[in-house]
């Protein structure tokens, strides 16, 4: 799943626990944090790692590849939601995208 595919789902109305429930991830455990590949990319895929497991790394090694942090699942589905504001209608998904992943870059 690329970073536009979550916010659109997100966008139409899916909610984390639908989403954790398709991604097999416990809703309860602590938060989800959201992780891509380098370099950052709208098309590149999206990896969910639990907190525990990546212990706040930044950089996260999984299946002999490298993944590195773009922001928690609370800080995205903020995001998205300020986004579906009224005063904020016009943002497309792909401008919440470059957003988003321009705020990561700057952050790491």
């Amino acid at each position: 799943m690329s970073l536009p595919e979550l916010i659109q789902y997100f966008r139409n109305g899916g909610t984390y626990d639908g989403f954790c429930k398709l991604h097999r991830i416990d809703s309860d455990e602590d938060v989800t944090e959201i992780y891509m590949q380098k370099p950052y990319g709208l098309n590149n895929k999206l990896e969910f790692f639990k907190v525990d497991e990546t212990a706040g790394k930044k950089q996260y090694s999984y299946n002999g590849s490298d993944f590195y942090y773009l922001f928690d699942f609370y800080y995205f589905l903020s995001a998205v939601k300020e986004a579906d504001r009224p005063q904020s209608a016009s943002i497309t998904d792909i401008d919440l995208a470059l957003r988003l992943l321009d705020n990561a870059e700057k952050d790491f």
